[in-house]
């Protein structure tokens, strides 16, 4: 897939749970939610900066559709939403500032610029739809322009049967989507350069922060159960062939005694990164401290305690493979430049509410 960033330094964040073919282009400032489904050859652009220099997020929401050959773009310094469970169909074009509710369906061919769509409401295909507010549960026929108010007045409610097949096309794009997470699960296997370890499901919650930032710079991993304590064969299997399989960092996470990180690092000589989770009544400080202090000639790097640990985790990670590749060298530079311009963007708003005030 084409993950890039914008001259801001901004990358696309894109939830674990979807699926971007590796022909889809998504770059900048772009938040893709879960079960996302991106198809084939669609562009999401969040690249445009305003005047101020600033550049406005795209938000894909929750179980939104993206065809083939669909394009997502915004003018300089506006942003654009697209609300959960909507469908962009093939060849169709979204173009900010503009605002798409829940449950909507824009059809092949079809261009919505400058426009609020409310929830439940069909664009059918090779239509206009220009600077106008549509309300939720309207219909636009297919190649029809809707440029004025009076155009929207003329506008029809949606039928039972549109929204009926709207909502299929949601579902058969969600199963799309949890087809394709089977097959990169079992692909990340074989080609898996991070692994990220927990001893429970419950950790999940914060360790999926350490996959989101791997997915943000496209780096394979997979994700796995292994206890020290309940399945310490497991654990020593799991460690012992890490290097055979590909696997080029482990991030460990646990909580409590946390002993997992320390387990697996005394089993390999494959780099262990250390999450320590806020899983008891001390809020991760013991598993803080299990977690660093290991014995001298077994290390296990140590982040901070919960999300943004696993996220530096997963950084430190890259950086740890972006000694060797240099697309992700020039990433992870470009991701520092971003921190350095949402500060210095930071820095000149309050400046400039200051001197207003």
């Amino acid at each position: 897939m084409g993950l890039e960033a914008n001259a801001a330094g901004h990358y696309p964040e894109i939830a674990p749970t979807a699926y971007v073919h590796p022909t889809a282009t998504v770059i900048g400032r772009v938040c893709v939610g879960d079960r996302v489904f991106d198809a084939p050859h669609a562009v999401i652009r969040a690249d445009e900066a305003g005047p101020d220099g600033t550049v406005q997020p795209i938000v894909i929401g929750d179980c939104v559709n993206v065809q083939d050959c669909a394009v997502i773009h915004a003018l300089g310094g506006t942003g654009l939403t697209i609300g959960p469970r909507t469908s962009i169909a093939h060849a169709a074009v979204i173009h900010g500032p503009c605002e798409i509710g829940a449950g909507c369906f824009v059809g092949f061919n079809s261009v919505v610029f400058r426009a609020t769509l409310g929830s439940e409401v069909v664009v059918l295909h090779q239509a206009l739809v220009e600077g106008v507010a549509i309300p939720s549960g309207c219909m636009v026929t297919s190649g029809a322009r809707v440029a004025c108010d009076e155009d929207v007045r003329q506008l029809k409610r949606t039928t039972p049967e549109l929204r009926e097949f709207a909502a299929r096309v949601v579902q058969t794009n969600v199963r799309l989507v949890e087809s394709a997470l089977k097959e990169r699960q079992v692909e990340a296997v074989n080609d898996a350069r991070v692994s990220i370890v927990m001893g429970s499901k419950s950790d999940l919650d914060v360790m999926s922060e350490a996959a989101r930032t791997l997915s943000q710079f496209a780096v394979p991993y997979e994700i796995r159960v292994v206890s020290a304590h309940r399945t310490p064969q497991k654990a020593h299997q799991f460690a012992a062939t890490a290097k055979a399989r590909g696997v080029k960092v482990i991030i460990a996470g646990a909580g409590k005694a946390a002993h997992l990180a320390g387990v697996l690092a005394s089993l390999t000589t494959v780099p262990v990164i250390g999450v320590p989770l806020p899983a008891s009544d001390l809020g991760g400080l013991d598993s803080l401290l299990s977690t660093v202090q290991m014995p001298g000639g077994v290390p296990v790097a140590t982040t901070a305690i919960g999300k943004a640990g696993a996220k530096n985790a997963a950084l430190l990670a890259i950086a740890i493979l972006a000694l060797g590749d240099d697309r992700l060298d020039s990433q992870l530079a470009a991701f520092r430049k971003s921190l350095r311009a949402e500060v210095e963007n930071t820095d000149r708003e309050v400046r400039q509410s200051v001197t207003t005030g």
